[in-house]
């Protein structure tokens, strides 16, 4: 254990001897800072969508319940803010870090309430030139998007690589241009299949 970790246990041990229901914490996020409180026990429940004037940073509150009874009340704020988040990554925070991107959207605590999306024959059709290299992304983006959403809305889901998460986030989730990530064929590449992944998690089809 290392000294701020140390630290913050001594906290939590005098939140729970004055028998409070929870501690949390606010802070300029970024990838080190957010890896150190989810190793704590904390879960995000929110985020300013701008950037602090000095800090220059995105402010993160984060939550550690104490008590079995808050728990389930801090799933379900952590839930709305997730929801929010998913919304938030293609307007608001389309400029937040890739890597705190991620590392917020592996901190859903319960699946937030949405439908799976349903297309039919003509999407699919679309979809699956896309997955045999017939098709570009942008021809097929209405069906990627939706569909990237509801997987990053369930807690249990198919795994994806470093690379390939970081294209979804960025380029679906977040929109980014296509020159932020080394604009070549390996790239488009790796994009189809972490959509193949994610389609065959959700839908059992290639």
């Amino acid at each position: 254990m290392g000294i701020g970790s140390f630290a913050l246990q001594k906290i939590i041990e005098w939140a729970q001897a004055k028998d409070m229901d929870w501690v949390g914490s606010g802070f300029g996020v970024s990838p080190e800072l957010l890896r150190f409180w989810i190793k704590n026990g904390f879960y995000p429940v929110h985020i300013t969508p701008q950037r602090n004037e000095v800090s220059g940073e995105h402010t993160l509150v984060v939550i550690k319940p104490l008590k079995p009874n808050v728990y389930s009340r801090i799933e379900e704020i952590n839930s709305n803010f997730m929801r929010r988040l998913i919304e938030y990554l293609c307007d608001e925070l389309s400029d937040l870090e890739i890597e705190t991107a991620i590392g917020l959207l592996r901190c859903l605590m319960k699946d937030i309430p949405m439908p799976k999306p349903e297309f039919g024959y003509i999407e699919k059709k679309r979809i699956k030139k896309y997955f045999h290299g017939m098709s570009l992304y942008e021809y097929v983006s209405d069906i990627i998007r939706p569909l990237v959403r509801y997987y990053y809305s369930r807690k249990d889901r198919v795994e994806l690589n470093e690379e390939e998460e970081k294209l979804v986030v960025g380029k679906c989730l977040q929109l980014r241009p296509w020159k932020e990530f080394g604009n070549n064929f390996k790239v488009y590449k790796t994009l189809v299949k972490a959509i193949q992944k994610i389609w065959k998690w959700c839908y059992g089809e290639n």
